[in-house]
């Protein structure tokens, strides 16, 4: 006897039980082929090299009298030789890498001013005075994060995230152009927000006709201090979700260009954050020119690079370790130059 038609809905039932399978094995194999990718992913994580394991590079921690870890510090040469550092440390403190922990009930940031010796050992230390911006309901309540010093017409500047605090949490954060006079914090400036509450990394360029800081790297987007106010004089801001660098070091003169080092989004490897850098390299006119390949500094895992200075022939980097390090890291200019494409810079 030949069955002529089976009923429609016994029909949808067999092509849906048939389907099932199929489409549990697809999606096994889709999973596995992303498995697959983040394992070589997490491995080729753990070949990029590590700028420190360079024989030439020698290191040296800031360590200073702080409840809390110090970590994220800046670097400027002064005039004498010497060298001025600021690091921050923060009562929202990072265990493992993994988890940010509040160690108080108000957010609090402080900053403490180095002085090293040429040879990089440690020859004062004190907290920045910030009271002038730290009044109750101010955009930095909080305190200033991640501050990147820098030289302009012989006087010592600084860009750094302004924190608010709401509910005894940081609130908002809004970068703040600063001039420092000793350890105090002499004149400061906010900058816009084109996006609503939240700014971070913008990259100040050491240059004498003005004070240019660029709000993202590529493309470029120039502020300059004009009147009193931080102006966008050059390109058009994007989110941040959309760039491919995140500003890190300041531009610091290379020859007839600019050098900096720039980080990259962060990367879950193995449950655990990790930041790539990458030198990166400007004209004149501030254009793109360059960007290196990946490296890590010290080790592994959370790292920031938030100084970098140039002197006789030798780099000067500071920068954090896992939130918990301050450090700088001295190394020839000529160690750098094989991560770079051009040789006549």
């Amino acid at each position: 006897m030949k069955i002529r038609h089976l009923p429609r809905d016994l029909v949808r039932y067999l092509v849906h039980a048939l389907s099932v399978p199929l489409r549990v094995g697809y999606l096994m194999s889709w999973a596995k082929d992303l498995e697959d990718r983040a394992r070589v992913f997490d491995l080729a994580m753990l070949n990029i090299p590590i700028l420190a394991e360079n024989a030439q590079a020698s290191l040296c921690q800031l360590k200073a009298d702080s409840r809390f870890p110090l970590f994220n510090p800046s670097i400027v040469r002064l005039e004498d030789g010497r060298f001025l550092c600021l690091a921050r440390s923060s009562n929202l403190v990072n265990y493992v890498e993994q988890d940010y922990r509040y160690e108080e009930d108000t957010h609090s940031t402080s900053n403490h001013v180095f002085i090293l010796s040429e040879d990089l050992q440690i020859q004062s230390c004190e907290v920045l005075d910030d009271s002038p911006i730290r009044q109750r309901g101010s955009p930095a309540e909080g305190g200033l994060e991640d501050c990147r010093l820098f030289h302009h017409l012989g006087e010592i500047w600084g860009v750094g995230a302004a924190m608010s605090v709401r509910k005894g949490r940081f609130g908002n954060a809004q970068q703040m152009l600063f001039r420092l006079d000793g350890n105090k914090i002499a004149e400061h400036y906010y900058g816009p927000l084109p996006f609503g509450g939240w700014e971070k990394n913008w990259t100040p360029v050491e240059c004498d006709d003005s004070i240019r800081l660029l709000y993202q790297l590529s493309p470029p987007v120039v502020l300059e201090l004009k009147d009193h106010a931080l102006t966008f004089v050059s390109g058009s801001p994007t989110r941040t979700t959309a760039w491919p660098l995140r500003g890190g070091t300041p531009l610091v003169k290379f020859g007839e260009h600019y050098l900096g080092i720039a980080h990259s989004d962060r990367y879950l490897v193995n449950d655990r954050i990790h930041y790539l850098h990458h030198l990166v390299v400007f004209d004149q006119s501030l254009r793109h020119i360059e960007t290196s390949q990946p490296f890590f500094l010290r080790r592994r895992g959370i790292e920031f690079a938030c100084g970098l200075q140039l002197s006789e022939g030798m780099a000067y980097i500071s920068y954090g370790v896992a939130d918990r390090a301050a450090e700088v890291m001295r190394i020839p200019v000529s160690a750098l130059m094989h991560w770079l494409v051009a040789d006549d810079y």
